[in-house]
């Protein structure tokens, strides 16, 4: 299927990452991480859909399994545009790669996606 309802009701396709958002991808795979090798030649070829306002994002990728260390591998925490603290998780279900997920602390709408200039911190989830 290469179709897909979005939150706000509009038809919308699987598309190819934005500079943007491969530039998230590479911040997480800078961290070192139980699968990161795998994880990245899944990256390499994603689709993305997103999923809601914030820029989340559904991956469909394929290339070898990644055995990680828990669910969230890795995770990023940035200043959002307002200076309140965002996070990015990387969602790895059955050793494939599955959700990027923007999210705030405060729960309001994430405004920006991090870069080199606003991130916090990286933590790897080694559980």
């Amino acid at each position: 299927m290469s179709e897909r309802t979005t939150h706000s009701g509009e038809s919308a396709s699987w598309r190819s990452p934005s500079f943007s958002e491969r530039s998230v991808f590479q911040m997480l795979l800078n961290a070192e991480f139980r699968g990161r090798r795998e994880v990245g030649e899944q990256l390499r070829d994603a689709k993305v859909f997103e999923l809601d306002q914030d820029g989340s994002l559904t991956l469909r990728t394929s290339g070898p399994m990644a055995e990680v260390a828990a669910r969230i591998p890795v995770e990023l925490t940035y200043l959002d545009a307002d200076d309140q603290k965002a996070h990015v998780l990387l969602h790895v279900i059955d050793g494939f790669v599955n959700e990027l997920e923007f999210f705030r602390e405060d729960s309001g709408h994430v405004q920006s996606i991090p870069s080199e200039a606003n991130l916090m911190a990286v933590e790897v989830n080694s559980a």
